[in-house]
């Protein structure tokens, strides 16, 4: 980032990075830059969005996964964590629209076997408490 500070991805990285440390004000920072830099980036969008989610607020979450989704809508990491914010805020409907499109969307695609897992997880468990 230092040697090209108007680089989106590496500021949208670094803010990847930084959540996984567990320093999410620095995370926000980092990705509020890429945004500032590349207002079109949906990447860090998404970012901003896992951080809400973490910190336990899943209602500012969905208009930033909203704007992620507007920007790209193939963009399947923001389609499930929307289908979570959902699930946390007890609307199981919209929930389940949700991941039932990240399912179908990604079927067939090794890159998310992991998210498919935690999907279908959430999935049962959403059927199990209609």
């Amino acid at each position: 980032l230092e040697a090209d500070p108007a680089h989106a991805t590496a500021a949208n990285n670094l803010g990847n990075a930084l959540r996984e440390l567990g320093r999410p004000d620095a995370a926000a920072a980092a990705y509020r830059r890429a945004i500032d830099l590349v207002p079109s980036y949906p990447d860090p969008w998404n970012g901003l969005a896992v951080l809400e989610i973490a910190a336990g607020d899943p209602a500012a979450a969905l208009p930033v996964l909203d704007r992620a989704l507007a920007l790209a809508p193939m963009q399947h990491e923001s389609l499930l964590n929307r289908a979570i914010a959902y699930q946390m805020l007890g609307d199981s409907g919209r929930a389940s629209a949700d991941l039932e499109q990240f399912l179908l969307r990604t079927q067939g695609d090794p890159r998310y076997s992991a998210s498919r897992a935690a999907a279908l997880r959430m999935r049962a468990a959403l059927r199990g408490a209609d």
